[in-house]
């Protein structure tokens, strides 16, 4: 568990710069030791858990810009003149 709170302090003054997709590389990377480390599945169980509850309040702190780039990742066709038209460009 300290790991984690080690590994808290620099991905708080990266987010702050505002570096989301850093902040999310370097999280999947933590996990990543941690699996190859040996932590029990049930610790992943329980970040998952956790993370789940607390997406609601992670939504209300990132900016708008970051808000619509998460959200036409999961959906591209919402937005086919705007924001996605590259990327609906590059899929036709």
């Amino acid at each position: 568990m300290s790991i984690l709170l080690i590994f808290s302090a620099p991905l708080l003054f990266i987010y702050l710069q505002p570096d989301l997709a850093n902040v999310l590389l370097y999280i999947v990377v933590l996990f990543g030791l941690l699996f190859f480390a040996g932590y029990s599945l049930k610790y992943f169980a329980g970040l998952f858990v956790a993370t789940g509850f607390a997406a609601p309040f992670i939504w209300l702190l990132l900016k708008s810009y970051q808000q619509s780039r998460i959200i036409s990742f999961i959906n591209p066709q919402q937005d086919p003149l705007g924001v996605n038209y590259n990327i609906n460009q590059s899929i036709s």
